[in-house]
């Protein structure tokens, strides 16, 4: 295997897990100065920033996890593709929708 070939596959994996990517570095951020930031959610602006950013990238990590749970559906086949879509989906709607944790 040529060393083009190992970079372009490495990229195409790091594009495909970009959310992933995005979403750490989120929760690090937040882990580090969140605190600070959200203490002046009186300026609109600023929450609306805090607002899209959030959203975003939870919006992005979700489709992540549907992505992945659909490519070990393929891979495993009914009945058990249809189950693990399932509980992917009622797993994350658990964790954040406020509906208690799931005891996983």
């Amino acid at each position: 295997m040529s060393v083009d070939t190992r970079k372009s596959r490495f990229a195409s994996a790091v594009g495909a897990e970009a959310g992933l990517i995005v979403g750490f570095i989120t929760v690090v951020t937040f882990f580090s100065v969140g605190k600070t930031w959200m203490v002046n959610l009186e300026n609109l602006p600023w929450l609306a920033i805090m607002f899209i950013w959030l959203f975003g990238v939870m919006v992005w990590c979700a489709f992540g996890v549907v992505r992945h749970a659909e490519a070990l559906a393929e891979r495993f086949g009914e009945p058990y593709g249809t189950l693990i879509l399932t509980i992917s989906v009622i797993r994350y709607r658990s964790d954040n929708h406020g509906y208690g944790h799931a005891q996983w």
